[in-house]
């Protein structure tokens, strides 16, 4: 078996391909993107059992649960911010 060493031409194609770094707005709107995707989905889910049609009961009380599980962390990320707001403002200059 032969194995490649990483040369430094190497090391410079891969820093070179570097993605540029998200900011806290972007992740954070990228969450709230995920939870509401995942509401929106256990949503679906209820409205299909509601309809009648062959719903796993399993998959469902899933969906529903993830749904509830993301939403309290987006709810506990958003109190933290808020908390870290208010520290701020109440910091002397």
């Amino acid at each position: 078996m032969k194995v490649n060493s990483l040369g430094l031409s190497t090391y410079q194609a891969l820093e070179g391909k570097k993605a540029k770094p998200k900011d806290f707005f972007e992740v954070l709107l990228d969450k709230v993107k995920e939870v509401d995707a995942k509401e929106k989905e256990a949503e679906r889910a209820i409205l299909d059992l509601l309809s009648g049609k062959k719903v796993d009961l399993v998959e469902l009380s899933m969906k529903i649960s993830q749904a509830d599980v993301s939403m309290k962390l987006l709810l506990r990320i958003r109190n933290k911010v808020l908390e870290a707001y208010q520290e701020i403002m109440r910091m002397q200059i």
